[in-house]
């Protein structure tokens, strides 16, 4: 079995690949609060989540994460199941 490769992107990549939907509010974040739009989100190859980089930075990364997080994105379109994702967000 090949390990998934590893894509780097950035916001404006991501934005045209993936797209976004925001939250209630109008915000790029979803709370971390696991609701059933998360779940469908998860399931559907879909959801992002954001963290502290290691040098300050906001990181997205491809798929439900734990450590360093503070946030949820929910995409457009799905990531495949084959490559890990990340997007350093513009300051």
């Amino acid at each position: 079995m090949n390990a998934p490769s590893f894509i780097s992107l950035t916001e404006d990549q991501f934005d045209e690949q993936f797209g976004h939907i925001p939250n209630e509010a109008g915000s790029f974040f979803h709370d971390l609060d696991w609701t059933p739009e998360i779940e469908t989100a998860l399931h559907e190859r879909r959801l992002w989540t954001a963290v502290d980089g290691d040098m300050g930075e906001t990181v997205l990364l491809s798929g439900a994460h734990y450590v360093n997080r503070f946030a949820y994105v929910i995409a457009e379109r799905p990531h495949d199941t084959t490559t890990n994702y990340e997007v350093i967000l513009d300051a």
